[in-house]
């Protein structure tokens, strides 16, 4: 998948984040730069805080984007999620391979 951006936004025809990604690079940039000394520090956090949550933004908006599967099903290829015949408790500490001893 590829990373959000404005410009994935603007192909996905949805204007309204792409102008957001646009806004919060802004947003970030006039905070940070502000030219007093004293506050500094306060802006750094703020402008911190407002990259964040753009980003959870963005994780929410694509995390509903994804398709769903029903409960229990882990992927399409079931045998690979299986575990080996006799199941993992049959691998005793000897057969593992340790290049340090």
């Amino acid at each position: 998948m590829k990373a959000p951006s404005r410009r994935r936004f603007t192909a996905l025809r949805q204007p309204g984040w792409a102008r957001a990604c646009l806004a919060c690079v802004i947003a970030a940039i006039v905070i940070g730069a502000w030219p007093d000394i004293n506050s500094f520090s306060i802006r750094i956090v703020v402008a911190t805080a407002v990259q964040f949550g753009f980003l959870a933004a963005v994780a929410v908006h694509l995390k509903r984007a994804l398709p769903t599967r029903p409960a229990g099903q882990l992927s399409s290829d079931s045998s690979a999620d299986e575990p080996p015949p006799g199941g993992l408790a049959q691998i005793t500490p000897d057969q593992q391979t340790n290049p340090l001893t």
